[in-house]
């Protein structure tokens, strides 16, 4: 099963997403062209409610239906991470995603929790 390869960008200096196609035909042109364009991949998972989940978005969920955790989905080490938990663990182990914001949109919910 392939995953869908897409991106957005945030706007460094106007301080907007860029979330269309625009962004996955000219990404890599645009990008060396424009550093003010801030790239996020796609993770191939949509939230509960049917939402696209992307690098440096704000997520809650729940592990094993029981203990709420809100973090930053981030890029460290050549694979996803939700706070402790890379990729693969956190598709196997928590339930009831949801994307509540990003890091750039919504920086007071970037707070990781313990």
């Amino acid at each position: 099963m392939s995953r869908e390869i897409k991106f957005r960008a945030w706007d460094k200096e106007k301080k907007y997403m860029i979330e269309d196609t625009y962004v996955t035909c000219y990404v890599f042109k645009e990008v060396r062209e424009h550093p003010e364009l801030e790239l996020m991949q796609y993770t191939g998972l949509l939230d509960k409610n049917g939402k696209e989940i992307y690098e440096s978005d704000i997520v809650r969920a729940f592990k094993h239906n029981e203990d709420e955790h809100v973090y930053e989905i981030i890029w460290r080490g050549g694979i996803l991470w939700f706070g402790n938990w890379n990729w693969v663990e956190f598709q196997n182990i928590f339930r009831n995603i949801e994307v509540i914001g990003n890091n750039y949109e919504n920086t007071e919910l970037s707070k990781n929790d313990d």
